[in-house]
C-alpha cells in the first residue's frame, strides 16, 4: 500500500513536470509567433518608459506631501496619483514579464 502510494506520488510529480515542459514549449511557439525578435534598444526604451512613469508618480506624491492643508482640497491630484500608480505598476509588471519571457526563451533577442 505504501509502495503504491509512493509510486502514485512519483507518477503525479512526473506528470506535472511533463505538463510544465509542454507549457513552456507551447509558450515559446505562441509568443515567438506573436512577437518579432526584440532588439536591446527596444527593451531599454521600455525600461526608460517605466522609469519615466515612476518618476512622475513619485513627483506627484511628493507634491501632495508638500501641501499643509487638508488632502480633501486636492482630490483631483490624489486621483491622478492613483492613475499614475496603476500605470506604473502595470508597466513595471510588463517589463518584468518581458525579462522573464526572455529568460525562458519565449522571446528572442535579435542582437545576441
Amino acid at each position: 500500500m505504501v509502495n503504491d502510494s509512493l509510486r502514485l506520488e512519483a507518477a503525479r510529480k512526473h506528470f506535472v513536470q511533463e505538463m510544465k515542459n509542454e507549457l513552456q514549449s507551447i509558450n515559446r511557439i505562441k509568443i515567438q509567433k506573436a512577437l518579432p525578435k526584440l532588439k536591446r534598444e527596444e527593451i531599454l526604451k521600455f525600461a526608460g518608459y517605466v522609469a519615466t512613469i515612476r518618476a512622475a508618480y513619485l513627483s506627484k506624491a511628493y507634491n501632495l506631501i508638500r501641501h499643509d492643508d487638508s488632502p480633501l482640497l486636492y482630490l483631483a491630484e490624489v486621483i491622478e496619483l492613483k492613475k499614475l500608480r496603476e500605470i506604473y505598476e502595470e508597466t513595471s509588471l510588463s517589463y518584468t514579464k518581458i525579462l522573464y519571457a526572455i529568460e525562458k526563451e519565449y522571446i528572442e533577442i535579435e542582437d545576441l
